[in-house]
């Protein structure tokens, strides 16, 4: 919902104040409720009249973007910003100029949406950085909304096929193209998300029936019955196969799966706050080869196996083993030694797929 420096400032703001460490901010809930008795007396506003700095902000990339325009949806939605300005302003404080240039860009797209609103966000977060910290982001808004973006209209790259499938998947040129332009189209797509699921495509053999002959793209007529049970998948006929997917159904499917699977940490959205995109994509094809509970158990066991981290091995999908996987991911050692270790989490399932699981690996 947020860039990953607010989102982990965010989650330190609530492990402070004694709360559950999930990243989000629910109005009413129990971050805003702590919150709120924490600060009652606090002064909200500072002069916004101060000297502009011309300070220069790093380019965000496609995932921060996206995120911030998640965040600048949701506040369409209540009055006022309720306590976001408190982490905004703490991912600057202990932030580096990538955090400032996140709050800068989110200010700026809530203000194309609600001049008054990101009036209320910018004052806010400016009440409560020191005097510098508050001089930078004044400055940083001076260039006008989006002037650190890469450019999230670019047109985006089709990645290759998979390394360990590439013999298999020869052929499936135009099919591999035809899944990345559909799922480009999946509405406010990140490429995080949408690289996990092209390295689903790849992993599963693309539009080849499996060796069962159930399965497609790694979809069984059990997977689309049971999202469509649980009320995903509404959009998509009750008389549809695995064999008869259209490229934008089987990426419909692929995200639905997610939105499932992690709808205890806010969907297949939650994919893109992993940060790197390895680690995403070896947790998303863990979830989906291993299985709901397999799967998070795989990951649950390898990030205990770093000897860094610990977390309950109970297979169930929470904030914690996200957000611990996600600080895992976030430093490149650790990183590696949990991709590892994952590997061979993953083979005490599925013995005999060493090449599939040493693909999300990262070799020296």
């Amino acid at each position: 919902m947020y860039g990953p420096q607010t989102n982990r400032a965010i989650q330190s703001a609530q492990r402070q104040l004694g709360v559950q460490t999930d990243g989000l901010i629910t109005p009413g809930g129990s971050t805003q409720r702590a919150f709120q008795q924490q600060t009652a007396s606090r002064p909200s506003l500072l002069d916004a009249n101060a000297p502009k700095s011309s300070r220069p902000l790093p380019a965000l990339n496609y995932a921060a973007i996206s995120s911030n325009q998640r965040t600048a949806k949701h506040l369409r939605k209540i009055a006022g910003t309720g306590d976001l300005s408190t982490f905004t302003a703490d991912a600057i404080t202990n932030g580096d100029d990538k955090a400032m240039a996140e709050v800068s860009d989110l200010i700026g797209q809530v203000h194309a949406n609600n001049p008054s609103q990101a009036k209320d966000l910018f004052e806010s977060t400016i009440a409560k950085l020191h005097t510098k910290k508050a001089e930078a982001l004044k400055g940083t808004l001076s260039a006008g909304p989006g002037a650190n973006r890469h450019g999230p209209e670019k047109e985006p790259a089709v990645p290759k096929f998979p390394a360990n499938k590439k013999a298999y998947l020869k052929g499936q040129e135009a099919n591999w193209n035809e899944q990345f332009d559909a799922a480009s189209q999946l509405h406010e797509i990140t490429p995080a998300e949408r690289q996990v699921y092209m390295d689903l495509f790849g992993q599963e053999g693309g539009v080849k029936l499996d060796n069962s002959g159930t399965a497609v793209g790694g979809i069984r007529q059990a997977t689309i019955d049971g999202l469509k049970e649980r009320g995903y998948l509404s959009n998509i006929p009750t008389n549809v196969t695995p064999n008869s997917l259209e490229p934008i159904q089987r990426a419909a499917v692929y995200r639905a799966y997610f939105d499932d699977v992690l709808h205890t940490v806010g969907g297949a959205e939650s994919l893109a706050t992993i940060g790197n995109q390895k680690s995403a994509s070896a947790f998303g094809d863990t979830l989906f080869r291993n299985g709901r509970k397999g799967g998070t158990e795989a990951i649950q066991k390898a990030i205990n196996a770093t000897g860094s981290h610990k977390v309950e091995v109970d297979g169930r999908m929470g904030p914690e083993t996200i957000n611990t996987y996600r600080d895992l991911s976030s430093n490149s050692s650790n990183r590696k030694k949990l991709l590892d270790v994952l590997a061979v989490e993953r083979l005490h399932q599925y013995p005999n797929e060493s090449n599939r699981f040493n693909y999300f690996r990262i070799m020296d």
